[in-house]
C-alpha cells in the first residue's frame, strides 16, 4: 500500500511540474499573415497629377507583433482611401479580425519623376519571415508642350495671268497636345481650303484633334494686279504662344493682248442611264483681242452647242467677232452610251493666236432601271406589315422579295390608318407604317429591285413622306435607312435621315451608321413633311472612303424639278461604315426612344431625282 501512495505522488509531481511550463514558455505559435493579390499597376500618370487609389488586402492570425507595408517614392500607402499616404503603414495585431484589412496605394510621381517606375511592396513582421510582396509599376510622363508643325514654311505659286487662279498647292500640319481649334487667317490674294476642290476663303478654322492627325491645307493665288504678289497664312490658337506662318509668293503676269479665260474648267453631268442624255451643263469663255475663230471639239459621249436646248454636236466654231460682245457660254452634254460605269472626257479649244485651256468633263453611265421601289403601305389597317423573317445569312437575305423583319424577336411594325398627302408628291393610295416604340423595337428591311454592286458610280434617293406625332425625348430617331446585309443576316447601317433630340433643341438630321450632321431645320408635330435622302457614290473607288449622304425636307414649298445644289444637311461616310458597304436595302427603323411615333407614306427608291415626283 506504501508502494502504490508513494507512486502516485511521483505523477502528480510530475502533473504540476507540467504546468508550470506550460504557463511559463508556452505553447508553441502559428502565425498566419496572408497577402492577397500580386501586383497594382498604375499605367502613365504625369508628373504634376496623382493616380487613382488602388488596393490590396492583408490578413493575419495569432499575431504578437505588427506588420509593416513599405514602398519607395513614387508609389506612397494608406490604411484610408481619403487618408495621408506615406511611405509605410503598420499594423498592430489587435487590429486583425475575421476580414481582411486593405492596404491603398498611389502612384504620386514629382516633377523630377519621369520614367517608368517599378517596385515592390514589401511586408514585415517579428513573426514571420519571407511574406508575399506586391509588384507595383507606374509610368511617369511629362505634359507636352502644345505644337503646331507645318510640312512646308513658304509656298511659291509662281506667275499667273490677272484674273486667273493657279494651281492648287498644299502643305500638311501636325500638333500635338492641342487642345483648343486652330484659326488661319491669309493675307494677300490667295486662298485657302480645307478640300482641294472646295470654297477657298481669307480664314478658316481646324479642330484640335484635325491639326493633330495631319491636316492638309489647301492654297491658291489669285492675283487682281500685274507684279509681285506676297502673302502670310497665319495659324494662331490660345494653346500656342507664338503663331506659326507659311509665307506666300507669286507675281501676277499682265492680261495678254490675246487671251482667252475659261470658267470653269471642270464639269460634273452626273450619272445617266444607258441611252439617255443627261441634262446640260455649261461653261464661259471670255475673249480678249482675238482675230481669228475659236473651235470647241468635244466627242461622241459630250457634245457641245451654243444654247441649253440647242443642237449638240461633237464641235463648233466661234467667231472671233462673238467675244467682242461678251462672254461666250458653252453647254456640253452627256450621251450616255457604253458600259455602265464613270466616264471622263476632254472639251479642247483651238486657236491659231492663243493657247487656251481645256475643260474636263465627268458623267456616270447607270441602269436604266433607275425605279427601285416603291410602297404606299396597301395593308389592313392596325395590322403588322406582311413580312419574313430574315435568316442568318446576308447573301439569302438580298436575294428575298417582300419585307424582311430583322430583329425576328421583337413586336411587329403595325400599319397606320391614315394617308398622307404633299402637294406635287404622287398621291399615295394605301395607309401607312406607323412607327411606335410602345412595344419592342424592329428594322423592317425591303431588297431593292437592282441593288449596288461595286462598279456603281451614282446615287441612291429615296423619298417618303413623314408626319411627326410625337418626337423623341432624348437620343434620335431614324425612321428610314438605306442598309448593306451582314454576312450573318443582320443589316449594316448606311445613310439615314434622323430626328435627333439634340438636348432639347430637336433637329432633322442626316446619320451615316454612328455619325450624325444636323439641319436648322426644327421638326414640327402634326405636320406632314416631303423627306428625301441621298445616299452619293462619286466614284468606285471602295478604299477612299468619300460616299456620303444628304437629307433634303420640304415644307408646303414646291417641290424643285432639278435636285437642290445644297442639302440641308450632308455628311462624309469616312471609315464607319466605308465605301466597301453596298447599298442592298430600305428600311424601316422602329428604335431608340420610346416617346416618338411616325407616321411614314410614299416610299420610294430611285436613282434620279426626278423619277421621285413622277
Amino acid at each position: 500500500m506504501k508502494t502504490i501512495y508513494t507512486k502516485l505522488g511521483v505523477v502528480m509531481l510530475l502533473f504540476i511540474a507540467v504546468l508550470a511550463c506550460t504557463e511559463d514558455d508556452a505553447i508553441p505559435r502559428n502565425p498566419i499573415i496572408k497577402i492577397t493579390g500580386t501586383s497594382l499597376s498604375f499605367g502613365d500618370i504625369d508628373v504634376t497629377e496623382t493616380s487613382q487609389v488602388r488596393s490590396y488586402t492583408i490578413a493575419a492570425e495569432d499575431l504578437t507583433s505588427e506588420v509593416t507595408a513599405s514602398v519607395e517614392a513614387p508609389f506612397y500607402l494608406s490604411l484610408t482611401a481619403n487618408g495621408e499616404f506615406t511611405n509605410s503603414v503598420s499594423l498592430s495585431p489587435d487590429d486583425f479580425g475575421n476580414d481582411a484589412i486593405p492596404v491603398f496605394v498611389q502612384f504620386q510621381p514629382g516633377a523630377s519623376d519621369e520614367g517608368m517606375y517599378e517596385d515592390k511592396i514589401v511586408h514585415t513582421s517579428a513573426d514571420r519571415e519571407d511574406i508575399a510582396t506586391i509588384k507595383v509599376s507606374g509610368i511617369a510622363t511629362v505634359p507636352g508642350e502644345p505644337t503646331l508643325v507645318s510640312s512646308e514654311s513658304s509656298l511659291d505659286f509662281g506667275n499667273v495671268v490677272v484674273d486667273q487662279t493657279s494651281e492648287v498647292k498644299s502643305y500638311t500640319l501636325s500638333g500635338s497636345d492641342l487642345e483648343a481649334d486652330i484659326n488661319l487667317e491669309v493675307t494677300g490674294p490667295f486662298g485657302i481650303s480645307l478640300t482641294q476642290d472646295g470654297e477657298f476663303s481669307g480664314s478658316l478654322t481646324i479642330d484640335a484633334n484635325d491639326a493633330m492627325d495631319d491636316q492638309t491645307v489647301y492654297a491658291r493665288f489669285a492675283p487682281t494686279a500685274e507684279g509681285d504678289a506676297t502673302g502670310t497664312i497665319v495659324h494662331s490658337s490660345s494653346d500656342l504662344e507664338t503663331d506659326m506662318e507659311v509665307s506666300l509668293t507669286g507675281a501676277g503676269d499682265p492680261i495678254p493682248d490675246v487671251s482667252v479665260i475659261v470658267d470653269p474648267t471642270t464639269l460634273d453631268l452626273g450619272s445617266v442611264p444607258l441611252s439617255e442624255v443627261s441634262g446640260a451643263a455649261s461653261y464661259t469663255l471670255t475673249g480678249s483681242g482675238l482675230t481669228s475663230d475659236v473651235t470647241v471639239t468635244g466627242s461622241a459621249l459630250f457634245k457641245v452647242s451654243r444654247s441649253s436646248d440647242g443642237e449638240f454636236t461633237e464641235s463648233l466654231t466661234i467667231p472671233a467677232a462673238d467675244f467682242e460682245i461678251g462672254d461666250v457660254e458653252v453647254f456640253v452634254q452627256f450621251n450616255s452610251t457604253g458600259e455602265i460605269g464613270e466616264k471622263t472626257g476632254e472639251i479642247t479649244h483651238n486657236s491659231g493666236e492663243v493657247q487656251i485651256e481645256s475643260v474636263i468633263v465627268t458623267a456616270s453611265s447607270i441602269s436604266t432601271t433607275t425605279k427601285l421601289f416603291l410602297d404606299n403601305f396597301e395593308y389592313t389597317a392596325g395590322e403588322a406589315i406582311p413580312s419574313t423573317d430574315r435568316t442568318g445569312s446576308g447573301a439569302d437575305n438580298e436575294v428575298m422579295d417582300g419585307w424582311l423583319k430583322v430583329r425576328t424577336g421583337n413586336a411587329d411594325i403595325l400599319v397606320a390608318d391614315q394617308n398622307l398627302s404633299y402637294n406635287g408628291y404622287p398621291e399615295s393610295t394605301g395607309n401607312a407604317a406607323l412607327l411606335d416604340l410602345e412595344g419592342s423595337s424592329n428594322v423592317y428591311a425591303h431588297n431593292l429591285s437592282e441593288q449596288q454592286d461595286v462598279n456603281f458610280v451614282g446615287a441612291y434617293y429615296s423619298s417618303f413622306l413623314l408626319k411627326i406625332e410625337e418626337l423623341p425625348t432624348g437620343g434620335f430617331s431614324r425612321p428610314v435607312m438605306f442598309v448593306d446585309w451582314n454576312p450573318n443576316g443582320t443589316v449594316k447601317f448606311l445613310t439615314s435621315i434622323s430626328i435627333e433630340s439634340n438636348g432639347g433643341d430637336p433637329k432633322f438630321g442626316i446619320r451615316m451608321e454612328g455619325n450624325v450632321e444636323n439641319s436648322n431645320i426644327t421638326p414640327e408635330t402634326g405636320k406632314t413633311y416631303l423627306i428625301v435622302i441621298k445616299h452619293t457614290v462619286p466614284d468606285a473607288d471602295q478604299g477612299n472612303n468619300n460616299n456620303s449622304g444628304q437629307l433634303f425636307v420640304f415644307d408646303a414649298e414646291d417641290i424643285p424639278a432639278t435636285e437642290p445644289v445644297t442639302p440641308d444637311a450632308s455628311i462624309t461616310t469616312g471609315t464607319s461604315p466605308g465605301d466597301g458597304r453596298l447599298v442592298k436595302a430600305i428600311t424601316l427603323v422602329n428604335d431608340n426612344n420610346p416617346d416618338a411615333r411616325y407616321i411614314v407614306d410614299g416610299l420610294k427608291v430611285t436613282t434620279q431625282w426626278s423619277d421621285l415626283f413622277e
